[in-house]
């Protein structure tokens, strides 16, 4: 199962690299040493969310949201500084606002 969350981390995460300023070697240097590499949680509630939207947006990039995928989601959200007790919550709202088709000032606004 871990290998499995972890494979689904690395494939969300390639899938958010894919931007002109970071290579592919950087990429892969990255994901073999992803410990090396911590969250850094945002400082605001508003920052919380905005990077909760990019996640959420990420994950149904496939429009499936898997198993492994939520699992990772809620690592990724304890890790961003949201309270344990609301985590399945919070990814329950935020896919259904993204299934919804909720823009960025939208998905904050309905968590404030």
């Amino acid at each position: 199962m871990k290998a499995l969350v972890l494979d689904k981390y690395n494939e969300l995460n390639y899938r958010d690299f894919e931007k002109p300023e970071i290579e592919a070697d950087e990429v892969t240097e990255i994901m073999k040493h992803i410990d090396k590499h911590p969250i850094n949680p945002p400082s605001t509630k508003e920052r919380r969310l905005e990077r909760l939207y990019d996640l959420t947006r990420m994950v149904f990039a496939d429009h499936i949201a898997d198993e492994a995928e939520q699992d990772l989601m809620k690592r990724l959200l304890i890790g961003l500084g949201f309270p344990t007790d609301q985590v399945e919550s919070t990814i329950d709202k935020a896919f259904t606002l993204i299934k919804n088709g909720s823009d960025q000032d939208d998905f904050v606004a309905a968590f404030n």
